[in-house]
């Protein structure tokens, strides 16, 4: 595809726009003037807009001298729309416009979209009335159909907006009002003009809102919008904003630049949040934090504020200079968002949690053929919903994480806030932060993190011992499916041979070298995890590394790492390769039956059901016994932390109570089952404490029967309590009957349920009613469309379904169905098909009962 970049001959430097809101309609018009730099003589200025209709009669420049004087008009003689490319040409024909300032006039119209994008409608009740509100949305490229505009991040301009809507609605936007002037039934609200910033993070939000307000400990006036009646359940994640922008402001040397920051909170919106400069937006679900939230969740709350709040620096101030360095933007406030939690709850032990959840998730996507380097080329805006994923969130953040164990957390430090002292309101690229670190520092830092960022995947470390005192480590690419494939890093890699008091570090440039040990002893690669590798370890080390780790004399986070299972699933590398019967397998995980590590428990939980997952389609006969055998892993656990909880407990405790519950229930345990049925059923006297919803809602369903659908539904149209009601709708299709299934992922389209929480009721499929919903959504794909729009959310749930699907056969149909249904989602196809394509291998391989002995095995 051929790039649809603007030109550079004519740059934007300020807007001004004044919008007349029609909430009824669901319309506005707006008239816009936008101060331009002719930086050469041209005829043409290309701009980008889309979904707009022009009034063309207004179209004109008109050239300023100094003191803002209007000297010159000039028309366009034809002024064209490229709706492909979202591009507006205005042709002056034969007389080009000559270099200096000149102010472009615009007038247009267009509609509130109900596609949760660009300037959408939401609705909510008040007083039993729904009413609309209007919200934007413009990352990555949808600021054009709001206003035309240059439509790229390296645009920046100044920005002055003027908002008409009815008097009883307020208006919020990136800068403080300056003014409001009712006018009858409607009024203006004017703000202060804006600095240097992108379009993609303006933001406009219109309702009913009422707020709670303080101020940071470093001077920042702060407030966070919702509904009334939703309020007090705001004030966890607003405090948490309180508290992290003096953190940030500290950690960069660097203020927060902008008057004020607020957060909106609404009730219909695509993802989690997203950043708009000086008002961050929320959905409710993400940000509602009240007595019943559980552990978890909470923790969620507080990593999702950090991390938009994190994006004021990383994104916002210092912008990228286009989507190829996406990660700049979302890896790195993931992984500052981690350093601020970590501040803030030093108890949560939120490293663990990194590791365990945004590593894995990194790890599990790379080790795919059809994964992409972290700066990916996109050569089209709407190219770029295909790069924000867990590439550019998750192994970006892994990879800043290694860079900081590296160079050490200070040297990082100092090179990130040179990095934002140059770059601030201006736009950056992944070289400009390698330099900055590189010059504080002094070390290669551009050569070794460029071998991370530009390709694909990542290595696995093969370690075996030569001699009593030499130990070999090669580097080849890792790949899940097994297959050999080109790939060499440069590697930091820590390494302790016996003892963490005997530690070494190298940097492995090479296909291989040699490292020279004390004794012959325990050796442990990636020490503290902090390295993107996978290590392979030959037989001698693997046995004693396995007593290390059932011994306990392993950190928690090397244990971690040790986990046998990763989440790298499926792993036919592990399994074919080896071909080693299930028994052994479920061996592997014996050696973390005594552990008490919290994170570690929850990480063998997850490994656990993925793995019964699999056998209960590669092998039903053996289901109940390797249920069995998981149950026993984890009864020790349950049986310490049991229903209720202690006072003074610890917060990971918390959490994993409703992880061990749930399993417990998922892996069949009557016991278990039986006094969740028996809570959930006196729920009415005896309120379900949050870490047990997922247990008891669980249990009701395990029947089959109508019951437990109907109490669910129930639940969930008509509880006031938000994680009942999502946790209720998530668990809906987690039926083995067909039926249910079916009738779950109709009501997904019902207008009950609002588009951000469809994927919500295909995140509760299992793998074996995975080939029911496969059917379901190519027979309702036109529906779904509709509903979910072209974009994140249809991805989403896309992904969901593809991933409980196992068998050969159906891997063509996957990749065509979904290539051929959502445009610029190529890349995406061939994932999704290569998952199914992996799952058929795993379970072949699962199927395959040979005992011969294994000689390696990767951890």
């Amino acid at each position: 595809m051929a790039s649809s970049r603007l030109p550079k001959t004519v740059l934007p430097r300020r807007y001004e726009l004044e919008l007349w809101v029609d909430l009824d309609a669901c319309a506005f018009k707006g008239k816009l003037q936008i101060l331009l730099d002719i930086v050469e003589p041209v005829s043409k200025v290309v701009l980008n807009v889309a979904d707009l209709i022009l009034e063309t009669e207004s179209l004109c420049l008109r050239y300023v001298e100094d003191f803002d004087e209007f000297v010159q008009i000039v028309h366009p003689a034809a002024s064209t729309v490229d709706q492909e490319n979202e591009l507006l040409v205005l042709d002056f024909g034969e007389k080009k416009l000559h270099v200096g300032k000149a102010t472009l006039f615009i007038d247009y119209h267009g509609l509130l979209n109900e596609k949760l994008d660009a300037f959408y409608r939401s609705t909510y009740k008040s007083g039993g009335i729904e009413k609309n509100m209007a919200v934007t949305v413009f990352e990555p490229a949808d600021a054009r159909r709001c206003f035309p505009c240059w439509d790229e991040p390296d645009f920046k301009a100044c920005f002055k907006f003027k908002v008409h809507v009815p008097v009883d609605r307020m208006v919020l936007s990136t800068m403080p009002a300056l003014q409001e002037v009712v006018n009858g039934n409607t009024k203006m609200v004017e703000f202060q003009e804006s600095p240097l910033m992108s379009t993609y993070i303006t933001a406009i939000a219109i309702g009913e809102f009422e707020h709670l307000e303080g101020v940071s400990d470093d001077g920042i006036p702060a407030r966070v919008y919702t509904r009334f009646e939703q309020l007090q359940k705001a004030k966890f994640g607003f405090d948490i904003m309180l508290k992290v922008l003096p953190f940030y402001a500290r950690f960069f040397q660097l203020q927060y630049p902008l008057p004020k920051l607020d957060i909106v909170s609404v009730a219909a919106f695509k993802a989690g949040a997203l950043e708009e400069f000086g008002l961050i937006v929320f959905m409710d679900d993400a940000l509602f934090v009240d007595e019943n939230t559980t552990t978890l969740k909470k923790q969620e709350v507080a990593i999702n504020v950090a991390h938009e709040v994190g994006h004021m620096w990383f994104g916002n101030l210092v912008t990228i200079e286009w989507w190829t360095h996406i990660w700049l933007n979302e890896g790195m406030a993931t992984w500052i968002s981690y350093m601020a939690v970590d501040y803030l709850f030093p108890d949560w032990n939120i490293w663990m949690e990194f590791h365990k959840e945004i590593m894995y998730d990194a790890f599990k996507l790379d080790a795919l053929e059809s994964t992409h380097p972290v700066e990916v080329e996109v050569q089209h805006a709407r190219q770029t919903m295909e790069v924000f994923d867990v590439i550019g969130y998750c192994k970006g953040a892994s990879l800043i994480y290694m860079l900081q164990d590296y160079v050490g957390l200070t040297d990082i430090q100092r090179g990130l806030q040179l990095y934002m002292e140059k770059f601030a309101f201006s736009n950056a690229k992944s070289d400009d932060l390698w330099d900055c670190i590189q010059e504080v520092t002094g070390k290669p830092i551009k050569d070794l993190m460029c071998s991370w960022t530009k390709l694909n995947g990542y290595p696995i470390l093969k370690a075996t011992m030569l001699n009593d005192h030499e130990l070999e480590i090669e580097q080849t690419r890792f790949l899940a499916s097994g297959q050999p494939a080109e790939g060499q890093w440069i590697v930091p890699v820590k390494l302790i041979s016996g003892s963490y008091n005997c530690q070494q570090s190298i940097l492995l440039k090479d296909r291989k070298c040699i490292v020279r040990l004390p004794a012959r002893t325990v050796v442990k690669l990636n020490i503290g995890q902090s390295g993107f590798y996978r290590v392979e370890y030959d037989e001698q080390l693997l046995t004693a590394l396995k007593d290390s780790i059932s011994s306990g004399w392993l950190s928690p986070v090397d244990r971690l790492g040790g986990s046998f299972f990763t989440r790298i699933i499926p792993r036919p590398i592990l399994l074919q390769s080896t071909r080693q019967p299930l028994s052994a397998l479920l061996s592997l995980l014996e050696v973390y039956r005594q552990e008490d590590d919290p994170t570690v428990l929850s990480h063998m939980i997850t490994v656990a059901l993925s793995l019964l997952d699999v056998v209960s389609v590669a092998i039903p006969s053996s289901k109940e016994r390797v249920s069995k055998f998981l149950v026993g892993l984890m009864e020790n656990a349950a049986s310490k932390l049991g229903w209720e909880a202690v006072q003074g407990e610890s917060h990971s405790n918390s959490g994993l109570r409703e992880e061990l519950l749930h399993a417990l229930v998922v892996l069949g345990h009557e016991k278990t089952i039986l006094e969740a049925k028996r809570r959930f059923r006196n729920k009415a006297m005896v309120p379900l404490a949050s870490n047990m919803l997922k247990a008891a809602y669980a249990s009701v369903m395990k029947d089959c029967n109508r019951y437990g659908f109907d109490e669910l539904l129930e639940i969930y149209r008509f509880s006031d309590k938000l994680e009942e009601r999502n946790l209720a709708l998530s668990t809906l299709a987690g039926s083995s009957d067909p039926d249910l299934v079916v009738e779950a992922l109709n009501f997904s389209l019902s207008p009950a349920v609002r588009p951000q929480n469809v994927t919500d009721i295909f995140s509760g499929l299992t793998i074996t009613n995975g080939i029911t919903a496969w059917n379901w959504l190519k027979e309702n794909w036109g529906p779904v469309h509709a509903k979910l729009g072209e974009g994140f959310l249809l991805r989403r749930l896309v992904d969901r379904v593809a991933s409980k699907l196992w068998t050969r056969d159906i891997v063509d149909d996957v990749e065509e169905t979904i290539s051929s249904r959502i445009s610029f989602f190529r890349k995406f196809a061939g994932r999704c098909s290569e998952k199914v394509k992996l799952m058929a291998l795993w379970v072949k391989a699962i199927r395959r009962q040979d005992s011969t002995p294994t000689p390696t095995q990767s951890l």
